[in-house]
């Protein structure tokens, strides 16, 4: 500020260095999208069953797709003494651990609770239809894979 060329003697402002509406929106945009994405994945912020809901639709999906992807047969094998899923991937076994794991249903073998299942994922996907129950405590879900889509839906049994 020049108080030479200011003609009615005030006090000249100081510079104020601030944001714009228009920054602060899309900073408050950018952390709402980025802790949408990552709160979900806590099981403290969601149920553990929710989580294990999630993990469970991905992997059936996941082992679906890569079957009819690379027409191999790749199995799936249900633990529900230890509630382990596990499967062969390359030269590599995984084994994802699902503590609400409950029991397995198959459209020819009906509902199992107890020991060891194995299914098939071969060059057509899954060949029949299957569900996973999953309780804990007073919370029941079921994680279930079309054959015919492919598609994992997860659903809330009240």
């Amino acid at each position: 500020c020049n108080p030479e060329r200011k003609p009615d003697n005030r006090p000249c402002a100081p510079d104020i260095r601030a944001f714009t509406l228009l920054e602060v929106m899309v900073v408050v945009f950018i952390v709402s999208i980025a802790l949408a994405v990552v709160l979900p994945s806590f099981p403290v912020y969601g149920s553990k069953i929710k989580a294990d809901a999630r993990k469970a639709a991905s992997v059936l999906r996941y082992l679906n797709e890569m079957a009819v992807s690379r027409k191999e047969i790749l199995s799936l094998t249900f633990d529900l003494e230890n509630d382990t899923l596990s499967w062969q991937e390359k030269e590599k076994k995984r084994e994802e651990k699902l503590e609400s794991l409950d029991a397995v249903e198959l459209q020819s073998r009906g509902k199992i609770k107890e020991g060891q299942l194995t299914v098939f994922f071969g060059p057509l996907g899954l060949g029949e239809y299957l569900a996973l129950h999953l309780k804990k405590g007073e919370d029941e879900m079921v994680v279930s894979l079309n054959p015919i889509s492919g598609r994992a839906k997860i659903l809330t049994v009240k």
